[in-house]
């Protein structure tokens, strides 16, 4: 796979911070900053916006040790799911965008096709790309990425695992630690038996070949009401690595949230949220299909994203830029199940004889 220009903008946006710019305030009126909880982070709003519930004070103790969930079942959407009743995402511009669903902070590309989404919810790679790819794609040809993502985890060819510190078990707890790595699967190799005893492997923080696996430690979170809300929009744009070393693809990725609910029996609709780089995703899409299925249906499938991306970007990937500066970043948001497991040492798939195993069968 040709590797994308990704982290090069991202030191360039690194750079940018070490120099004063702010790049999660939002010009005129609109500001989204990581300082203030997710739950208002549009305090000034005149629209009724879907953000996670706010902490509430819990005194029950905290737990010993951390819960450990793998995820089993992942939800990207398909046409039919965009009803009033939609609910996958947040809103991420503190705008409804009610003039004909139109972005607010940065021009798109085009102005046609934009509707808006109940609550302000942020999700133009569902709306604008994945859709379009799915209806044009003809019967003989039909793929889900949601059941092709959905059946790697459930066969341990990869995983998605998430560790939550300091929960006292109880519906309510105002400060809770969530940290999400992604694993090559069993530590033994094989599938999983979803009994609460599978342990998965993790992968290194930076593998033998240099690439850097998606790792979110120690993220700031809480739980509310049943919901775990976690917040990474103050790590800023980084470049993230998806799937295996040897089958993956980078992506630069900003202003994640993540927030489901949670219950010893497992996480539901676990849901990550944010934004990413045009570029860099339109790369991206070319390695997704290695990293998901050795499909040649997906492939084609795969193949056709890039040229939905462009009319697809909703909003600034540096958010101070002024708002008649062309959109270069799209919107996402992909929820997952996740299951009780355990977390077993850390195993590097570069490392081995033939670099490691890839992701299909």
């Amino acid at each position: 796979m040709r590797r994308p220009r990704g982290p090069a903008l991202a030191l360039l946006l690194v750079a940018a911070v070490a120099a004063g710019c702010e790049l999660f305030t939002h010009a005129l009126d609109y500001r989204v900053d990581p300082v203030l909880p997710l739950c208002d982070a549009c305090p000034a709003s005149r629209w009724p916006l879907r953000h996670p519930p706010c902490p509430v004070a819990d005194p029950a103790p905290d737990r010993p040790g951390a819960v450990v969930f793998a995820a089993r079942r992942a939800v990207f959407g398909h046409p039919g799911d965009l009803t009033p009743a939609f609910a996958l995402g947040f809103d991420l511009d503190c705008s409804a965008r009610p003039y004909r669903g139109l972005p607010v902070l940065c021009a798109p590309r085009s102005r046609d096709g934009w509707a808006s989404l109940p609550g302000g919810i942020d999700d133009a790679f569902l709306q604008r790309v994945l859709v379009p790819v799915y209806l044009a794609t003809p019967p003989s040809r039909a793929f889900d990425l949601d059941a092709a993502l959905s059946g790697i985890f459930e066969q341990g060819r990869f995983g998605l695992v998430v560790s939550v510190d300091r929960w006292n078990g109880q519906p309510d707890d105002p400060d809770v630690g969530v940290t999400l790595r992604a694993s090559p699967g069993l530590a033994g190799g094989g599938s999983p038996a979803w009994d609460g005893a599978d342990v998965w492997a993790s992968l290194p923080d930076v593998s033998a070949d240099g690439t850097s696996p998606f790792h979110l430690d120690g993220l700031p979170a809480y739980v509310a009401g049943g919901t775990l809300v976690a917040d990474a929009r103050a790590l800023g744009p980084a470049v993230y690595h998806f799937g295996l070393p040897v089958a993956g693809f980078d992506v630069i990725l900003a202003d994640l949230s993540f927030a489901g609910a949670l219950g010893p029996g497992g996480l539901t609709r676990f849901t990550m949220t944010g934004k990413m780089d045009l570029p860099s995703a339109r790369d991206a899409a070319v390695g997704f299909a290695g990293a998901l299925t050795c499909d040649t249906v997906a492939s084609v499938f795969f193949a056709a994203m890039p040229a939905q991306m462009p009319d697809a970007a909703d909003l600034p990937m540096v958010t101070a830029s002024p708002p008649a500066d062309p959109c270069d970043a799209i919107s996402f948001a992909w929820s997952f199940d996740a299951e009780p497991a355990r977390l077993g040492a850390v195993v590097d798939p570069a490392a081995g004889p033939g670099g490691g195993p890839g992701a299909c069968p």
